[in-house]
């Protein structure tokens, strides 16, 4: 049996308009874009090509600072459960 547990108004749970995680998106035209530079220039620039060594470079630096900016997790809700409690997760489809 799951014991009801309160919400914490901390924990982002009453705000619909928090950001989210961005978990399970697929990467975007400007990522995939740097993704291939990057990939692209560190491998010709490794057979010699000064310049797309460090467009390569470049764009890998670009890549580590989008994912030092990107959004962190949203904890949504949290509860302690006792041995022998458990916890339900049910879905709905949002209401049109």
């Amino acid at each position: 049996m799951a014991r009801n547990a309160k919400r914490s108004s901390k924990s982002g749970a009453s705000n619909p308009g928090a950001p989210k995680s961005g978990a399970g998106k697929s990467p975007t035209l400007a990522a995939r874009g740097i993704t291939w530079l990057a990939t692209a220039g560190l491998q010709r620039g490794a057979q010699g090509s000064r310049p797309w060594m460090y467009l390569g470079v470049l764009a890998s630096g670009v890549r580590v600072l989008r994912w030092l900016m990107r959004p962190k997790p949203v904890t949504v809700y949290r509860a302690v459960l006792e041995p022998g409690e458990s916890l339900e997760i049910v879905t709905r489809s949002p209401k049109s």
